[in-house]
C-alpha cells in the first residue's frame, strides 16, 4: 500500500457504497469490511492516519435495505467508520446531525496545490418502499449549505445511486467492449441530487455504483460542467456469460482516476489489483481521459 500510494500519488480513497450485503443482519460482514479497509489507516510518511479515504451508505448497507432513516446503520457502518472513528482526523470535515452516524457527511483535502470537498449522501431513492422524502428534505438543505460554505473548494459528490446502465451497453456482465458515447440516464436519486448540487459552480463531479455496469454523462448548467460516472462490478460473469452460475462479482475491479493539474485532464483506469499482472479493462468506459473541469 505504501509503495502504491507514492508511485500513483494516491491523495484520497473512495468506496462507493454496498460495503457489505446483508445490512445489519450478518454482522460478521462489517467486522470483514473494518479488517480491511483499516489497512488504508497505517500510517506511512506525511500522513500520521494513513490515506484519506470515505465510504457512501449503500442500500445493503441499511436495515431494512434501503431504509436511512436514525438506526438502521447503527449496529454497522456507524460502529465501524461513524463519526467517531474519523473525528481528529485532519481530513475529516462533520456529519449530518449531531449523533455518530455519520451517513452523510463530508471530507476535506488538498491535493498538487487545489483544494477539494467531498460530499457523501446515503441511498435514499425515490420509489423505494423504504424512501423517506422528509429525510432527503433536510439532507439536501444540508448539501447545499455544505456547499455553499466550501464555495472555494473544487467538489465532488458521492452518493451510492445517481446513474443507470447505458442503453445498448453490457458492461453490467461483461466488460471490455464499451464507450462512453451513450450519455446514462440519471437514477430517482441521481436526479435529485443534481437538481440541487448544479447551482454550485464548484461541483465538477459525481460518483456512483448501485446499478451494475459502467456509465457516464456530461450536464451543464449556466456554463458550469458536471460530470458523472457509474463504476459497479458486481454482475460481472466469467466467459461464456452464462448467467448467475458465472458471476465473479467483479474480481476485485477498482478505478484510478487521476486529475492532471498541468494538462487538465481527468484519466480512468480501471483495475484489480492480483499477485503478478493485475486485470486491465482498456475499452472505451473503463480506460479513457476527459477535461478535468470543463
Amino acid at each position: 500500500m505504501k509503495t502504491n500510494r507514492v508511485t500513483s500519488n494516491i491523495a484520497y480513497v473512495i468506496h462507493l457504497g454496498d460495503i457489505v450485503d446483508h445490512g445489519e443482519d450478518q454482522l460478521s460482514e462489517w467486522t470483514n469490511a473494518k479488517n480491511i479497509l483499516y489497512q488504508l489507516e497505517t500510517p506511512v510518511t506525511g500522513l500520521p492516519n494513513g490515506i484519506p479515504y470515505g465510504l457512501a451508505v449503500g442500500n445493503h448497507d441499511q436495515t431494512p435495505n434501503g431504509f436511512p432513516g436514525e438506526g438502521g446503520t447503527n449496529n454497522g457502518y456507524a460502529k465501524y467508520f461513524g463519526k467517531d472513528h474519523f473525528l481528529g482526523r485532519a481530513y475529516y470535515g462533520a456529519p449530518y446531525g449531531s449523533s455518530n452516524n455519520n451517513d452523510n457527511h463530508y471530507d476535506l483535502f488538498t491535493a498538487n496545490g487545489t483544494d477539494y470537498i467531498l460530499l457523501y449522501i446515503e441511498y435514499n431513492t425515490p420509489g423505494d418502499s423504504e424512501y423517506s422524502a422528509a429525510i432527503e428534505a433536510n439532507v439536501m438543505n444540508w448539501a447545499d449549505g455544505v456547499l455553499t460554505t466550501y464555495a472555494s473548494r473544487k467538489a465532488i459528490i458521492v452518493s451510492h445511486s445517481l446513474l443507470r446502465l447505458p442503453a445498448g451497453s453490457n458492461s453490467d456482465i461483461q466488460g471490455g467492449s464499451g464507450t462512453n458515447a451513450v450519455a446514462a440516464a440519471f437514477t430517482n436519486q441521481g436526479q435529485v441530487i443534481y437538481n440541487r448540487v448544479k447551482t454550485h459552480d464548484n461541483v465538477f463531479l459525481m460518483l456512483g455504483g448501485h446499478v451494475s455496469g459502467e456509465g457516464f454523462r456530461q450536464d451543464t448548467y449556466n456554463g458550469h460542467v458536471i460530470k458523472s460516472y457509474l463504476s459497479d462490478y458486481q454482475s460481472r460473469q466469467n466467459a461464456p456469460y452464462s448467467g448467475e452460475s458465472s458471476r465473479n462479482g467483479g474480481n476485485g475491479l477498482m478505478r484510478l482516476m487521476r486529475f492532471n493539474k498541468t494538462t487538465q485532464t481527468l484519466s480512468v483506469r480501471t483495475f484489480a489489483p492480483k499477485t503478478g499482472a493485475n486485470i486491465l479493462e482498456t475499452d472505451g468506459d473503463s480506460e479513457f481521459s476527459m477535461p478535468l473541469y470543463n
